[in-house]
Protein backbone atom coordinates (compact mmCIF):
# COMPACT_ATOMS: atom_id res chain seq x y z
CA UNK A 1 0.00 0.00 0.00
CA UNK A 2 3.03 2.32 0.76
CA UNK A 3 4.38 2.23 -2.61
CA UNK A 4 1.15 2.97 -4.20
CA UNK A 5 1.20 6.35 -2.85
CA UNK A 6 3.72 7.17 -5.79
CA UNK A 7 2.20 5.64 -8.12
CA UNK A 8 -1.28 7.54 -7.60
CA UNK A 9 0.75 10.92 -6.89
CA UNK A 10 2.04 10.78 -10.61
CA UNK A 11 -1.43 9.67 -11.98
CA UNK A 12 -2.95 12.88 -10.40
CA UNK A 13 -0.37 15.25 -11.19
CA UNK A 14 -0.65 13.55 -14.96
CA UNK A 15 -4.28 14.18 -14.92
CA UNK A 16 -4.27 18.01 -13.61
CA UNK A 17 -1.76 18.04 -16.74
CA UNK A 18 -3.58 16.93 -18.86
CA UNK A 19 -6.50 18.90 -17.77
CA UNK A 20 -4.65 22.19 -17.81
CA UNK A 21 -3.64 20.93 -21.86
CA UNK A 22 -6.98 20.51 -22.46
CA UNK A 23 -8.04 23.30 -20.90
CA UNK A 24 -5.73 25.80 -22.64
CA UNK A 25 -6.60 24.15 -26.08
CA UNK A 26 -10.23 25.33 -25.97
CA UNK A 27 -9.56 28.79 -24.73
CA UNK A 28 -6.26 28.85 -27.70
CA UNK A 29 -7.27 31.02 -30.79
CA UNK A 30 -8.53 34.05 -28.29
CA UNK A 31 -5.84 36.01 -30.24
CA UNK A 32 -5.76 35.48 -34.41
CA UNK A 33 -3.24 32.83 -35.15
CA UNK A 34 -2.10 32.21 -38.93
CA UNK A 35 -3.40 28.99 -40.47
CA UNK A 36 0.19 27.97 -42.02
CA UNK A 37 0.80 29.88 -44.99
CA UNK A 38 -2.68 29.71 -46.53
CA UNK A 39 -2.87 33.46 -46.05
CA UNK A 40 -6.20 33.14 -43.13
CA UNK A 41 -5.83 33.31 -39.51
CA UNK A 42 -8.15 31.87 -36.76
CA UNK A 43 -9.35 32.50 -33.59
CA UNK A 44 -12.00 30.89 -31.42
CA UNK A 45 -14.15 33.21 -28.96
CA UNK A 46 -17.30 32.03 -26.75
CA UNK A 47 -18.25 28.92 -29.17
CA UNK A 48 -17.72 31.24 -32.63
CA UNK A 49 -14.58 30.11 -34.74
CA UNK A 50 -13.83 32.95 -36.99
CA UNK A 51 -11.86 32.68 -40.11
CA UNK A 52 -10.54 35.51 -41.50
CA UNK A 53 -8.38 37.12 -44.37
CA UNK A 54 -7.57 36.35 -48.50
CA UNK A 55 -7.01 32.40 -49.31
CA UNK A 56 -7.86 28.78 -49.24
CA UNK A 57 -8.65 27.05 -45.77
CA UNK A 58 -6.12 23.89 -46.21
CA UNK A 59 -6.73 20.39 -46.63
CA UNK A 60 -6.56 18.76 -43.43
CA UNK A 61 -5.53 14.57 -43.59
CA UNK A 62 -5.82 13.58 -41.02
CA UNK A 63 -8.55 16.17 -39.97
CA UNK A 64 -6.44 15.81 -36.36
CA UNK A 65 -3.46 18.70 -37.92
CA UNK A 66 -6.55 21.38 -37.71
CA UNK A 67 -5.83 23.80 -35.44
CA UNK A 68 -9.40 23.89 -34.23
CA UNK A 69 -9.18 19.84 -34.09
CA UNK A 70 -9.12 19.97 -29.68
CA UNK A 71 -12.38 22.03 -29.41
CA UNK A 72 -14.44 20.88 -32.30
CA UNK A 73 -17.20 19.99 -29.89
CA UNK A 74 -17.00 23.34 -28.24
CA UNK A 75 -17.69 25.04 -31.78
CA UNK A 76 -21.26 26.24 -31.92
CA UNK A 77 -20.73 29.15 -34.67
CA UNK A 78 -18.74 29.47 -37.91
CA UNK A 79 -17.59 33.15 -39.17
CA UNK A 80 -16.18 32.57 -42.83
CA UNK A 81 -14.86 35.92 -43.87
CA UNK A 82 -15.36 37.19 -47.27
CA UNK A 83 -12.33 36.83 -48.67
CA UNK A 84 -11.98 32.65 -48.16
CA UNK A 85 -11.91 31.08 -51.62
CA UNK A 86 -12.52 27.68 -50.99
CA UNK A 87 -13.34 24.69 -47.52
CA UNK A 88 -10.57 22.01 -47.68
CA UNK A 89 -11.09 18.78 -47.01
CA UNK A 90 -12.06 17.90 -43.04
CA UNK A 91 -12.18 21.18 -42.13
CA UNK A 92 -15.01 21.56 -40.24
CA UNK A 93 -15.72 17.71 -39.77
CA UNK A 94 -16.61 16.42 -36.61
CA UNK A 95 -18.27 19.40 -35.32
CA UNK A 96 -20.65 17.97 -33.50
CA UNK A 97 -22.44 21.14 -32.04
CA UNK A 98 -22.54 23.32 -35.14
CA UNK A 99 -26.30 24.45 -35.84
CA UNK A 100 -25.86 26.26 -39.04
CA UNK A 101 -23.33 27.40 -41.46
CA UNK A 102 -23.26 30.25 -44.09
CA UNK A 103 -20.65 30.21 -46.60
CA UNK A 104 -19.70 33.14 -48.35
CA UNK A 105 -20.40 34.33 -51.94
CA UNK A 106 -16.02 33.72 -53.13
CA UNK A 107 -16.01 30.19 -52.24
CA UNK A 108 -15.58 27.99 -55.02
CA UNK A 109 -15.14 24.82 -53.87
CA UNK A 110 -16.29 22.52 -50.73
CA UNK A 111 -13.65 19.78 -50.08
CA UNK A 112 -13.85 16.16 -49.29
CA UNK A 113 -15.30 15.51 -45.73
CA UNK A 114 -15.35 19.49 -45.36
CA UNK A 115 -18.49 19.11 -42.81
CA UNK A 116 -18.61 15.11 -42.53
CA UNK A 117 -20.49 14.05 -38.98
CA UNK A 118 -21.84 17.71 -38.17
CA UNK A 119 -24.69 15.89 -36.64
CA UNK A 120 -26.16 18.79 -35.27
CA UNK A 121 -26.09 21.18 -38.81
CA UNK A 122 -29.81 21.79 -39.57
CA UNK A 123 -29.17 24.04 -42.31
CA UNK A 124 -26.38 25.43 -44.84
CA UNK A 125 -26.26 28.75 -47.03
CA UNK A 126 -24.29 27.62 -50.41
CA UNK A 127 -23.40 30.91 -52.99
CA UNK A 128 -23.70 30.55 -56.37
CA UNK A 129 -20.18 31.27 -56.71
CA UNK A 130 -19.33 27.74 -55.80
CA UNK A 131 -18.83 24.90 -58.70
CA UNK A 132 -17.84 21.83 -57.00
CA UNK A 133 -19.25 19.52 -54.04
CA UNK A 134 -16.87 17.07 -53.14
CA UNK A 135 -16.88 13.29 -51.34
CA UNK A 136 -18.64 13.05 -48.46
CA UNK A 137 -18.60 16.63 -47.74
CA UNK A 138 -22.13 16.35 -45.89
CA UNK A 139 -22.39 12.93 -45.05
CA UNK A 140 -23.92 12.18 -41.23
CA UNK A 141 -25.41 15.50 -40.85
CA UNK A 142 -28.09 14.13 -39.61
CA UNK A 143 -30.65 17.27 -38.63
CA UNK A 144 -30.11 18.72 -42.12
CA UNK A 145 -33.35 19.19 -43.51
CA UNK A 146 -32.95 20.72 -46.67
CA UNK A 147 -30.36 22.08 -49.38
CA UNK A 148 -30.61 24.52 -52.01
CA UNK A 149 -27.40 23.55 -54.37
CA UNK A 150 -26.62 26.49 -56.67
CA UNK A 151 -26.55 26.92 -60.16
CA UNK A 152 -22.64 27.12 -60.72
CA UNK A 153 -22.29 23.37 -59.56
CA UNK A 154 -21.36 21.52 -62.02
CA UNK A 155 -20.50 17.91 -60.11
CA UNK A 156 -21.71 16.52 -56.59
CA UNK A 157 -19.77 14.05 -54.96
CA UNK A 158 -19.86 10.07 -54.02
CA UNK A 159 -21.34 10.00 -50.82
CA UNK A 160 -22.16 13.93 -50.22
CA UNK A 161 -25.17 14.02 -48.43
CA UNK A 162 -25.03 9.90 -47.55
CA UNK A 163 -26.63 9.57 -44.13
CA UNK A 164 -28.34 12.89 -44.22
CA UNK A 165 -31.77 10.95 -42.97
CA UNK A 166 -33.71 14.30 -42.15
CA UNK A 167 -32.80 15.34 -45.65
CA UNK A 168 -36.53 15.91 -47.08
CA UNK A 169 -36.11 18.56 -49.99
CA UNK A 170 -32.91 18.69 -52.42
CA UNK A 171 -33.02 21.63 -55.47
CA UNK A 172 -30.14 19.75 -58.08
CA UNK A 173 -29.69 22.94 -60.28
CA UNK A 174 -29.56 22.75 -64.43
CA UNK A 175 -25.62 22.78 -64.34
CA UNK A 176 -24.96 19.68 -62.82
CA UNK A 177 -24.00 16.99 -65.19
CA UNK A 178 -22.56 13.90 -62.42
CA UNK A 179 -23.97 12.94 -59.19
CA UNK A 180 -21.60 10.44 -57.86
CA UNK A 181 -22.13 7.36 -56.53
CA UNK A 182 -24.27 6.82 -52.94
CA UNK A 183 -24.11 10.66 -53.22
CA UNK A 184 -28.05 10.76 -51.89
CA UNK A 185 -27.91 6.80 -50.25
CA UNK A 186 -29.58 6.52 -46.88
CA UNK A 187 -31.39 10.15 -47.28
CA UNK A 188 -34.90 8.46 -45.56
CA UNK A 189 -36.68 11.30 -45.52
CA UNK A 190 -36.42 12.40 -49.18
CA UNK A 191 -40.05 11.91 -51.13
CA UNK A 192 -38.79 13.39 -54.90
CA UNK A 193 -35.88 14.23 -56.49
CA UNK A 194 -35.35 15.93 -60.23
CA UNK A 195 -32.66 14.93 -62.55
CA UNK A 196 -31.55 18.03 -64.82
CA UNK A 197 -31.11 17.31 -68.29
CA UNK A 198 -27.75 18.07 -68.71
CA UNK A 199 -26.69 14.91 -66.19
CA UNK A 200 -24.82 12.49 -67.88
CA UNK A 201 -24.07 10.21 -65.15
CA UNK A 202 -25.36 8.95 -61.86
CA UNK A 203 -22.99 6.87 -59.98
CA UNK A 204 -24.02 3.44 -58.44
CA UNK A 205 -26.35 3.63 -55.62
CA UNK A 206 -26.68 7.60 -55.73
CA UNK A 207 -30.12 6.97 -54.11
CA UNK A 208 -30.33 3.79 -52.52
CA UNK A 209 -31.98 3.28 -49.10
CA UNK A 210 -33.80 6.11 -50.12
CA UNK A 211 -36.90 4.63 -48.38
CA UNK A 212 -39.28 7.55 -49.12
CA UNK A 213 -38.39 8.43 -52.26
CA UNK A 214 -42.05 7.74 -54.58
CA UNK A 215 -40.84 10.05 -57.17
CA UNK A 216 -38.20 10.85 -59.85
CA UNK A 217 -38.39 13.10 -62.74
CA UNK A 218 -35.90 13.42 -65.80
CA UNK A 219 -36.03 16.85 -67.22
CA UNK A 220 -36.22 16.40 -70.82
CA UNK A 221 -32.86 16.44 -73.00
Amino acid sequence: MKKAKPILSVFLSLCMIISCMVGMSVTAGAEPAAIGDSGLTWEFDNGTLTISGTGAIPDYVPSLKRPWNLIRSNITSVNIGEGVTSIGKNAFSGCTNLPSVTIPNNVTSIGENAFFDCTHLTNVTIPSSVTSIGQYAFTQCESLTSVNIPDNVTSIGGNAFSGCSSLASVTIPSSVTSIGGSAFIDCSALTSVTIPSKVTSIGMGAFQSCSNLDTVTFEPR
